[in-house]
């Protein structure tokens, strides 16, 4: 049997800046803890951060979370989604339902996504349970769950996150 292969540090992204105190309130609401998001390296990006980091062009604003996907045991992200914040009022909300609020690249596919904590080795572990959420935002409260649930720091939730954002928390 070998040993366990350590789990790096992740990097954190080049873009953005730590979390507000609203955003960490509005995940809080959707049963993230500030820890949970900060083990997942989320962070706040500007609209013209957010259109380098998806590739937009114009003046769409792109300002929000940015959702790095780290793969286990690799210390960089190696893709991102973009989680919007919309201003808009609650009339004008019904007219905008149809726009995109998870944001990606453009040429990029479908992703897994993988909540903070889990150790490559667990990834070939067929005894762990696992849990299968549609958006980063409920798989990382899926994560709150399972270590609620099991009393470990493993986590056993991820995600399949779909290019055109629809399931989110």
């Amino acid at each position: 049997m070998t040993a366990p292969v350590p789990n790096p540090d992740p990097v954190p992204p080049s873009w953005g800046e730590p979390l507000t105190e609203q955003d960490y309130s509005t995940l809080s609401s959707s049963w993230i803890t500030r820890e949970i998001a900060d083990a997942a390296m989320l962070r706040r990006v500007d609209a013209c951060e957010g259109r380098e980091v998806v590739g937009q062009k114009g003046n769409r604003d792109c300002a929000g979370v940015l959702i790095p996907y780290y793969w286990p045991g690799q210390p960089h992200a190696y893709t991102y989604r973009l989680r919007r914040h919309s201003r808009l009022e609650a009339r004008e909300r019904r007219q905008a339902e149809a726009r995109q609020e998870v944001l990606r690249a453009t040429a990029e596919l479908n992703r897994l996504y993988l909540p903070p904590g889990i150790a490559p080795g667990e990834l070939q572990d067929v005894a762990i349970p696992l849990a299968i959420a549609e958006g980063e935002k409920k798989a990382l409260a899926l994560s709150r769950l399972a270590r609620y649930e099991n009393g470990s720091s493993s986590i056993h939730s991820c995600c399949h996150s779909r290019s055109f954002g629809v399931g989110e928390a």
